[in-house]
């Protein structure tokens, strides 16, 4: 008969693959619960950069998202820097001039109208002969 501590079967794994296992779910809360702290920091740059430039959510984090890699900045460092900024213009102090925080607010390529702006409204309509318009 097998004493049970040696039982490595799966539902008795093996001491050392235990560890790991434990070592890497620790890693993983870890890594999640930086993620959570960093979301509002990121949420509110994109807030900002909607408010600003009148775009969706969509192309707020796009602009973000490109800022960052263009600059070879990370996303939640490009996030604060626009924070930051944000709240010395609040102050009365000049922004930063962190590039990438430029290039996130800068106009996108070829735009004439916002996008909120080209959904707010409608295309004109051609009055047809015999139709009435209201």
């Amino acid at each position: 008969m097998q004493d049970a501590a040696h039982d490595h079967g799966p539902d008795h794994p093996a001491p050392d693959s235990s560890a790991a296992e434990v070592d890497a779910l620790r890693a993983e809360l870890d890594q999640i619960k930086r993620a959570l702290q960093r979301r509002p920091v990121i949420d509110l740059a994109k807030g900002a950069i909607m408010a600003l430039t009148a775009c969706t959510e969509d192309a707020a984090f796009k602009r973000l998202s490109t800022a960052s890699q263009t600059h070879n900045v990370k996303l939640f460092d490009v996030s604060s820097a626009l924070v930051a900024d944000l709240t010395r213009i609040a102050e009365g102090q000049s922004p930063s001039g962190h590039p990438a925080v430029a290039a996130a607010l800068a106009p996108a390529a070829g735009a004439g109208r916002s996008v909120r702006e080209q959904d707010a409204r409608p295309a004109p309509h051609q009055a047809q002969p015999g139709i009435t318009t209201l």
